[in-house]
């Protein structure tokens, strides 16, 4: 994938990181700076807000999504642990968000069920 943007610098990197609550390699890494409505991050890169999630899987996987979304496997939009991330179309945005929300439609049904 080819990209236009300006390539970050580690200077970006380290003043993204103190944004960043790093934890363990399997936890989510919480973003402390600014979120928007929809409580994803908003790093601010080349003078423009980028998500941090997009921006977390561009530098630690070298790959610019472009026009692809960069999802959440852990389904919490302010982490920005790369482990967490993959890349997808915005029909498997959809489709990863209606899967976790029948699992937890199901839990929620079993824990009804259950008392």
């Amino acid at each position: 994938m080819t990209t236009n943007m300006k390539m970050y610098t580690e200077s970006d990197i380290r003043r993204f990181y103190t944004k960043v609550a790093v934890a363990g390699p399997s936890d989510c890494w919480e973003w402390l700076g600014r979120c928007d409505a929809a409580w994803y991050g908003h790093f601010q890169f080349n003078g423009k807000p980028i998500g941090a999630h997009r921006f977390a899987w561009w530098f630690s996987t070298g790959i610019w999504p472009g026009d692809l979304s960069v999802l959440h496997r852990c389904d919490n939009k302010a982490c920005c642990n790369p482990a967490h991330l993959f890349l997808g179309t915005q029909k498997d945005n959809i489709q990863d968000a209606v899967r976790k929300a029948l699992r937890r439609c199901e839990g929620l049904e079993r824990a009804m069920t259950c008392n």
